[in-house]
């Protein structure tokens, strides 16, 4: 039953192989019409993508017409004008980026589009300029490089600023190692010295700090730059929750913008942690006894089972819970900077299915090995594992340590 069961469908999703290729060659097909809809508003750009998968068909009549589509000189003025509008109104570098890709990918066809492509990318280099220049356009040290002549003595320095902006902002060690390589570009005389003394402003992060170009670059500066960049943080956890403590320091070393100390210095936030509340609730395991009539069962499913037969099996359910509450209070020297209170309830939940049988209208009862419907799978696709209480109590520390970096980094 099972193999007619497979073969039926196989001849329902395809009609055979003949089947599958005739769906294929007419989704192709069914690509000019919409093109020549989208030439007809003059959105030939769209046209052009919608035919350009066509010139590697695996039918040749419809490699043939793809590419006499293509070249088509009028096709090919509509395409440069759209190209041309596309590239004045972008409003971020990646659709820029993205017309000089698909410039590349015309020069493999032999048409009027080809010949004037070169054109058109000068076009969309010369119109990124513009648009770097008059702020439409937002880039940075890291994709800068990404249109080639596009970088230039009016570029640069934008570029230089936008990438500063960001690393003021957030800590991006990407943008910031791009800068380092761009700040002696002979396109951005001033950077060097501009960025002698930007340098101070920056978010820095571990990785940053540990950049060899960055070090070498900062010279006698560095270590007044190291001192000052990461926050000098003591942790002390109310006694009675030592465990959670340990965790959640462990998790803050890792953080980029923290450095974990033992003892209070001048440049040191201490932070104080009580814990007001944690309670564990254990929720006890439920055992449902679930029952579909036949005609409740799907199709494939119905017809194996005995007439008047019911599906049952057992739902089992259950889970744990923690609340939780700490007072943070963050101090500056003796000075209180800030005060707040972090509480949260997490539960692990669990829930499968276990003895799935179909019982006769005489009391027999078979094993089922297939489930019984879609509400069966909804039922049935838990964790088929008991809660483990000690590996919640483990996401407490977790979500401590992240709300800690959180207020440290913002205070």
């Amino acid at each position: 039953m099972r193999k007619l069961i497979v073969a039926l469908a196989m001849v329902v999703m395809c009609g055979g192989m003949t089947g599958c290729s005739d769906i294929m060659y007419e989704a192709a097909k069914g690509k000019f019409d919409r093109a020549n809809t989208l030439t007809s508003f003059n959105r030939c750009y769209e046209a052009y993508q919608e035919i350009y998968p066509n010139i590697n068909s695996a039918y040749d009549d419809i490699k043939i017409q793809s590419k006499n589509f293509l070249s088509q000189e009028s096709f090919g003025e509509c395409l440069k004008k759209d190209i041309e509008n596309i590239s004045d109104t972008a409003n971020n570098i990646d659709t820029n980026i993205e017309l000089i890709n698909s410039i590349y990918a015309m020069h493999s066809i032999n048409s009027y589009i080809s010949k004037n492509s070169t054109i058109i990318e000068e076009y969309i280099k010369n119109a990124t300029i513009a648009r770097i220049i008059s702020r439409d356009i937002k880039i940075d040290f890291a994709n800068i490089n990404s249109i080639p002549g596009i970088k230039n003595e009016k570029t640069m320095p934008i570029a230089y600023t936008n990438s500063l902006n960001t690393l003021k902002n957030s800590r991006n060690s990407y943008i910031f190692d791009k800068l380092l390589d761009s700040i002696n570009d002979k396109y951005c005389i001033d950077c060097t010295k501009n960025f002698k003394k930007d340098m101070y402003h920056i978010k820095y992060d571990k990785n940053m700090l540990n950049n060899k170009k960055f070090i070498t670059f900062a010279g006698n500066d560095y270590q007044k730059i190291s001192n000052n960049a990461l926050k000098n943080v003591v942790i002390i956890f109310d006694q009675s929750d030592k465990l959670t403590g340990f965790d959640t320091i462990n998790i803050l070393k890792n953080n980029d913008g923290i450095r974990i100390v033992d003892k209070n210095t001048n440049n040191t936030i201490t932070v104080k942690v009580d814990k007001l509340e944690y309670n564990i609730t254990t929720m006890p395991e439920q055992i449902n006894n679930i029952m579909y009539a036949q005609y409740q069962c799907d199709l494939g499913v119905a017809i194996t089972m005995p007439q008047g037969a019911s599906y049952i099996y057992d739902h089992i359910s259950g889970g744990s819970r923690i609340d939780y509450a700490y007072m943070v209070t963050i101090f500056d020297g003796s000075n209180k900077i800030k005060e707040e209170v972090i509480r949260n309830s997490i539960s692990d939940y669990y829930s499968y299915c276990k003895n799935a049988r179909i019982q006769n209208v005489f009391g027999g009862v078979f094993p089922a090995t297939v489930m019984a419907n879609g509400h069966m799978q909804n039922q049935c696709s838990g964790t088929q594992t008991q809660s483990d209480s000690s590996a919640l109590k483990k996401r407490v520390p977790m979500e401590l340590a992240t709300a800690l970096a959180s207020m440290l980094l913002d205070s």
